[in-house]
């Protein structure tokens, strides 16, 4: 049947709905009045949605283009939202960078870094600030990846160039956005235009470096090696030095270890000499590139380049991003070379005032400095110490460290980037441990903490609170500094940061001392006893006469740097009996083991009993499974290696960088007057006659290889935890317990020494042999050969004045 149309349709539709039952109940009138409109329900008000405000400068970072990253890498830089927060505050009121002209450029470094629990390389971020008044190049260098060639080619030829960057709150107002002072390295070529480029083109961009010439001459520039790679098959490749190596003596032990054929000795000996001359070259004409640019210069801008600053800034830390603190790196590119400051947090923002000195208690102290641990429950301070420092009672004097360097220091650390901005900055200590201690004993091994402020009412407060725990000879000689502003914040390395519950931490200090005999042709004859005895064990007959200590130990430092395990065994054990300050045990932070430090420390057997039997019931080891534990740890780690070879870095002993300091100082040397043996003289003579620039390397290495010998070892254990297979740290296996053990090395106390300790040195040197020498050692038989001063004609070194 068809369906009506039109009204027709509508009607119908109309009645066929009103025969419905639901339709005719709705049809029945109301009994009485008229129907009200039903009211609709409310609609739910929306809730507010609230928007982090817009920082200032928060997109600044992402401005600073990163040079030297592949393209199709630039996205993963966005992976994570990495914040620059640090950045901000420096070039904002306040900062270390506000109202300076600063030019920007980022780059980026892959790092293997933890990402929610997994181990992961991620492409972190960099971004480095020149403050300089003018932009610090106007050129790119390309680098291919194995530096066969170099081209320094202008920016624009690359499409890039110094662009300015207007801070979010000026992009309205043209005037102000013609005021800034930051500019960023950009590049102008679009990406549209990118993906019509060659590859080779393209390629190019991956390998751009900004290119900067400093006034200072590169650090290869008296580099005296070569690389040679000598056309055979296989082909040798090796390294030559024309100072340290003998063409002929060269190419007969590359014949003797059979990768030279003996016809082939002439021809190779050549080809090294032709490579030597075009090194010489090459090196002549930079020098003088070098030198002409110099003289060519405006010296306004001369004075710039002079004074020029590079800050490289790290992501801080955010729960949303990883922890980069850890691979940070002073390095910028070969071209930059190191930043003066490294800046990896938002900075000192931690002050602690007067409230909060109940909370730090008496860790220990050294001559210069007090140390505090954290006992209270913030989670930012949890697991660190508070390095605190002294001054002198008697002359209201720093202690004896070396807090602001003398003209003839700053000379002989100037070279060292940012070193003496740190003094500047009251943070040398932090600076010569990342800068200059690390490079040697490794950054993993070297924490430089952190400084942050302290009000002069916490430091007075502190001083109080731990006055009873300090030794009482500490007490009268030196008190906490209350005028000073800032402390240095570091981890306690006797603790894991989140150690798991029911987890116990041992922690063993070891001030292991000098690991070498010297062999240096500067030591006296009379003196030579040194080549043969080392120099703690003739110390410590010296301290047992004057009375400093009750007996005298039975550690060698040559067993326990020997790298065998059962001479490190013979030295740990040696330990137990005599620790003085050169050997103490901490379980869970506490001191359980050894003296506060420094004095005449001694232990009682009672005592060595009781630390056994406590370490026994926090741990169950016995005395056999700790020495075997700490042994297995030191031979594996291999940070005793490390630890030597920075000593061996004074290679002239005292007795010939002493002549080198009178050198720096540019008096006439004390030591000579007193010498009449005329081989002698002519050996100090050719050390006389050095150049102030070698002399100043051998005493620079001297002070490292002081500090090295002074500083004490922490290396930290603590089970580890049953399915764990994955851990941040090393680890070693006890098979006599059946347990695998985490284990962190650090090392502590790495201060500078002073220049004008020279003297010291030396005087403290002499004192010891020539009581050594006399005497043998105190309390038992005679040395052999028989004691006394050698044979007639040898010249005692003393120093005159």
């Amino acid at each position: 049947m068809a369906r009506p149309r039109g009204r027709k349709r509508a009607a119908a539709v109309a009645e066929e709905d009103s025969s419905k039952p639901e339709a005719a109940e709705a049809k029945k009138p109301a009994a009485r009045g008229r129907g009200k409109r039903a009211k609709a329900s409310p609609k739910p008000k929306p809730e507010t949605e609230y928007f982090p405000e817009k920082r200032n400068l928060e997109d600044l970072w992402l401005s600073a283009f990163p040079v030297g990253t592949e393209w199709e890498n630039i996205d993963k830089i966005k992976e994570f939202n990495w914040n620059f927060e640090n950045l901000e505050k420096a070039l904002e009121e306040g900062g270390e960078l506000y109202g300076k002209t600063v030019y920007l450029f980022g780059s980026t470094e892959p790092q293997l870094l933890e990402v929610n629990g997994e181990s992961k390389i991620v492409l972190i971020p960099i971004v480095v600030a020149v403050d300089c008044p003018f932009p610090p190049s106007d050129k790119i260098g390309i680098n291919s990846v194995q530096r066969e060639n170099e081209e320094i080619v202008p920016m624009k030829a690359m499409k890039m160039a110094w662009v300015p960057y207007v801070p979010l709150e000026d992009r309205l107002s043209r005037i102000d956005s013609l005021k800034t002072k930051i500019f960023t390295l950009g590049c102008t070529q679009r990406r549209s235009a990118l993906r019509h480029l060659k590859t080779e083109r393209v390629k190019l961009f991956d390998y751009c470096m900004p290119y900067y010439m400093p006034l200072n001459p590169p650090e290869d520039e008296d580099d005296t090696v070569v690389n040679i790679i000598y056309p055979l098959e296989p082909p040798i490749v090796c390294d030559f030095d024309w100072e340290m190596d003998d063409y002929e003596d060269f190419a007969d032990e590359k014949v003797k270890d059979e990768v030279l054929p003996e016809d082939e000795k002439e021809k190779f000996k050549e080809f090294i000499k032709e490579r030597v001359r075009e090194r010489k070259r090459e090196l002549k004409q930079a020098k003088e590139a070098r030198k002409k640019a110099i003289d060519d210069m405006d010296p306004k801008v001369k004075e710039a380049f002079e004074n020029i600053k590079f800050y490289k800034f790290y992501p801080v830390k955010t729960p949303d991003t990883p922890d980069v603190s850890n691979v940070k790196a002073k390095y910028i590119n070969r071209y930059y070379r190191h930043a003066h400051h490294l800046i990896f947090c938002v900075g000192m923002e931690v002050v602690l005032h007067e409230g909060d000195a109940k909370d730090w208690v008496y860790k220990g102290e050294g001559a210069a400095n007090l140390i505090l641990s954290y006992t209270g429950s913030s989670p930012s301070m949890l697991g660190k110490v508070l390095r605190v420092k002294k001054i002198l009672k008697d002359k209201g004097q720093p202690a004896p460290n070396c807090i602001v360097f003398s003209s003839h220091e700053e000379h002989l650390w100037g070279k060292i980037p940012g070193l003496l901005e740190s003094v500047k900055n009251d943070c040398l200590p932090q600076a010569y441990a990342t800068i200059v201690m690390s490079q040697h004993l490794g950054a993993n091994h070297v924490d430089g903490g952190v400084r942050v402020r302290v009000s002069k009412n916490f430091f007075e407060l502190a001083g109080k609170n731990v006055l009873d725990n300090r030794p009482a000879w500490r007490v009268n000689a030196s008190a906490i500094d209350a005028g000073a502003d800032s402390a240095l914040l570091i981890s306690d390395h006797t603790l894991f940061s989140g150690n798991p519950r029911g987890s116990s931490c041992i922690a063993v200090e070891i001030k292991a001392k000098c690991g070498f005999l010297p062999s240096s042709e500067y030591i006296s004859k009379e003196n030579s006893i040194k080549k043969q005895v080392t120099r703690y064990k003739m110390h410590q007959h010296l301290k047992f006469h004057l009375g400093e200590i009750s007996k005298t130990s039975e550690y060698d430092p040559l067993d326990l740097f020997s790298g065998s395990k059962e001479r490190i065994h013979m030295a740990i054990k040696s330990f137990f009996s005599t620790p003085q300050n050169n050997f103490r045990i901490f379980v869970d932070g506490s001191l359980v083991f050894g003296g506060m430090g420094g004095g005449a420390d001694s232990v009682h057997p009672n005592e060595t009993e009781k630390c056994l039997e406590d370490l026994s019931k926090v741990t169950g080891l016995q005395l056999s499974d700790f020495i075997e534990l700490l042994s297995e740890a030191i031979f594996k780690s291999g940070v005793l290696g490390k630890l030597l070879a920075t000593q061996k870095l004074d290679d002239h002993d005292i007795e010939g960088a002493i002549h080198l300091y009178y050198n720096i100082i540019s008096q006439p040397c004390l030591v000579c007057k007193s010498i009449t043996d005329t081989e002698l003289l002519r050996k100090y003579a050719t050390l006389h006659s050095l150049p102030l620039d070698k002399s100043e390397k051998i005493v620079r290495d001297f002070l490292i290889s002081a500090t090295a010998k002074d500083c004490s070892l922490m290396i930290s254990f603590r089970p580890r935890q049953s399915g764990t297979t994955d851990s941040e740290y090393d680890s070693v296996f006890l098979d006599s317990v059946n347990q695998s053990y985490d284990y962190k090395a650090y090392f502590i106390d790495l201060d500078v020494k002073p220049l004008d300790k020279m003297v010291h040195y030396f005087k403290l040197d002499q004192k010891i042999v020539n009581f050594y020498t006399r005497n043998g050692e105190v309390g038992g038989d005679p040395r052999d050969p028989p004691k006394g001063g050698g044979p007639s004609g040898d010249t005692k070194v003393q120093l005159q004045h």
